[in-house]
């Protein structure tokens, strides 16, 4: 294989951000979902029930209690890895390589990949982000090329994989607005829920 681009690269802690940002944007819809159903039925509990005021506050400190960990998520995953990822503890150094129509991960073990396996490109200020269609993802520093360059590497991946690089870092008032969005969502499924069941039983 004719090397084109070739990454020295590892489990440093940039790149474990990198992994806790992109697990949380790939897996954070469904859950995020999730936590505002909880969320919004902490929120309503007490009204339903009649509650006294202090139902109110325990319910509404359970409810932001979900809301801060549904955005604390990738901070989490982050010191999760931190504990446990292998690499990071023995400073695994990992080689990637990059060809024509493929590119070679070594780990200490060897896998090939084709481009066409690739399911999404995500970068930020610092690092490219492979995220493979059979769950794995490979993210390395921009600084890490042995052979070409960050700004060559950019436009050949989207050439080679007909997708183009996604930002993966949305801003704190980007997860508050999705969370919002995600809570009206919840909200207006109940709603149609329990009009259904109403209709039902006429």
């Amino acid at each position: 294989m004719t090397v084109l681009y070739e990454v020295h690269t590892g489990h440093t802690k940039s790149v474990l951000k990198g992994f806790a940002k992109l697990l949380a944007k790939n897996t954070g819809r469904r859950l995020m979902f999730r936590f505002s159903i909880l969320a919004l039925i902490l929120f309503t509990l007490p009204r339903a029930l009649n509650a006294p005021t202090y139902g109110y506050v325990i319910c509404w400190a359970f409810g932001i209690f979900v809301i801060l960990i549904a955005l604390g998520r990738p901070y989490l995953t982050y010191w999760n890895l931190l504990a446990r990822d292998t690499y990071y503890r023995n400073n695994t150094p990992i080689t990637i390589t990059f060809g024509h129509s493929q590119f070679v991960v070594d780990d200490g073990n060897t896998d090939t990949y084709k481009y066409f396996s690739i399911e999404e490109l995500y970068a930020d200020n610092d690092l490219f982000y492979l995220y493979v269609g059979n769950g794995d993802i490979f993210v390395f520093e921009k600084t890490s090329f042995t052979t070409g360059t960050a700004d060559d590497f950019y436009p050949f991946m989207q050439l080679s994989t007909g997708k183009e690089f996604k930002p993966v870092n949305p801003s704190i008032k980007q997860r508050i607005f999705n969370l919002r969005q995600d809570m009206k969502k919840a909200e207006l499924d109940h709603d149609a829920k329990v009009a259904s069941r109403k209709k039902k039983k006429k």
